[in-house]
């Protein structure tokens, strides 16, 4: 049975793993997955923060409908960073270190 997905993440098509193996330096490598941990992370302390500002302060039913699919919009943000990070490095330890960038990283 077909059904509608407003965002589909099917399968991973990180076509270009080979050019960030073979062509990005470790310094642009290291550069990119600190930019992709720092929004892993922070995608979702906005979404928090948002949603619960906007549930509080606006009396609005559509804005707060909004601020709802804005949510969604930010939770498949995170997903695709994490999808990024868990493609793209293979070390257990440096995921881990990512995925809790904002604890682990200044």
């Amino acid at each position: 049975m077909e059904h509608f997905t407003l965002f589909p993440i099917e399968h991973h098509d990180l076509g270009d793993l080979m050019d960030w193996k073979d062509r990005m330096s470790d310094s642009e490598r290291s550069y990119v997955t600190q930019i992709l941990a720092f929004f892993a992370q922070s995608d979702g302390i906005v979404n928090e923060n948002l949603l619960e500002r906007i549930e509080k302060e606006v009396p609005c039913t559509e804005a707060k409908y909004f601020s709802r699919y804005q949510g969604v919009i930010e939770n498949i943000h995170a997903e695709s960073y994490a999808i990024f990070i868990d493609s793209c490095i293979s070390e257990r330890d440096e995921k881990r270190r990512l995925f809790n960038g904002i604890d682990s990283i200044p």
